[in-house]
């Protein structure tokens, strides 16, 4: 079961041997506020989710999509920039991830000289890896910011709780990927032609 732990109460300054004392901004689950947090940790995405499942067409516009590719740069890329500080910021963080800090830089930095050198066999390959990977990462954060949220509340969560959490994350993926894969036909992604894996339709259905 989901147990809470109070929070300690100290007087200012004060601390017990061997443990340190709760700054303010670990007292509160937010980072920010509750409001703000609430938008930028997932509440915009589903606000916008449903008003695609509403009115579809607005999804389809060209314009709405070019709003979405233009918003990547404000978004995903500041996030991308803040994910290599807190990996290169020090030496103990490069050897905690040697794989990530090292090998795959240069992995992908040699997949996309590839992928430009080969722009109608590689590229669509690695288009289709990335399609796969996605919403992989995705749950992945899912799980990462639940367990931070839980422990900014100080709710334990159990062994049990977290691999059917895990589980349930898990098979939101598979079904992203089974809807997303199926069939033959030819998609595009920022204007490379791909082929989906051509899973049958019932796959999805499961």
């Amino acid at each position: 079961m989901l147990q809470t732990k109070p929070l300690p109460h100290r007087s200012r300054g004060a601390t017990e041997p061997g443990t340190t004392s709760i700054s303010p901004e670990q007292s509160t689950p937010y980072f920010v506020s509750p409001a703000i947090d609430s938008v930028f940790m997932g509440g915009a995405s589903l606000v916008a989710f449903g008003l695609f499942v509403i009115f579809p067409e607005v999804g389809e516009s060209p314009k709405v999509l070019s709003v979405f590719a233009a918003a990547a740069w404000i978004c995903n890329y500041p996030h991308f920039a803040a994910t290599n500080y807190r990996l290169y910021r020090s030496r103990a963080s490069i050897h905690q991830y040697p794989m990530t800090a090292t090998l795959t830089p240069v992995v992908m930095f040699f997949a996309v000289i590839a992928c430009y050198v080969s722009p109608n066999v590689v590229a669509p390959q690695f288009v289709l890896l990335y399609m796969l990977w996605s919403p992989y990462h995705y749950a992945g954060q899912t799980i990462g910011l639940t367990m931070v949220y839980a422990r900014r509340s100080r709710v334990d969560i159990t062994g049990s709780e977290r691999k059917a959490f895990v589980t349930f994350s898990m098979l939101t993926v598979a079904a992203s990927v089974a809807a997303a894969q199926e069939g033959t036909g030819k998609h595009r992604f920022f204007g490379v032609t791909y082929t989906p894996l051509g899973l049958p339709e019932w796959v999805s259905t499961l």
